[in-house]
């Protein structure tokens, strides 16, 4: 699935590498994105690890689209809000690959019948 949609609008929930442990602050899973925007990808390109960050929505709340409701949701809670152009109305597709054959948790830029196609042909 990374090798087909990343960069792009598809997050990995998958289990933690012993490097990756510090980062779940009690959780079981780490969620993974490797964004298609270009400007992030440049800022992650610099970095000596990964970013953990969030997208400009919160799970199970509608996708946030305009700078000043990010600012607003995300106050005193993030260290940095990169803004760089126009957000996507619609969040990436959430998987689940956590157990033997993936879950969609979401469905968004990315359809349950695109992740099955690709999961089933690289798995047959």
């Amino acid at each position: 699935l990374a090798k087909t949609f990343w960069p792009g609008a598809l997050t990995l929930i998958a289990p933690p590498s012993p490097a990756g442990r510090p980062l779940l602050r009690g959780a079981s899973a780490l969620g993974l994105r490797v964004p298609a925007h270009t400007v992030l990808q440049a800022l992650l390109k610099q970095l000596p690890m990964p970013l953990a960050c969030t997208s400009a929505n919160v799970h199970t709340s509608p996708v946030l689209t305009r700078l000043e409701d990010v600012k607003t949701v995300f106050a005193g809670q993030v260290d940095f809000i990169l803004a760089d152009g126009t957000l996507s109305p619609t969040a990436s597709t959430v998987v689940d690959v956590t157990s033997a054959a993936p879950r969609v948790l979401r469905e968004g830029q990315l359809t349950q019948e695109e992740i099955a196609r690709v999961y089933n042909a690289a798995n047959n």
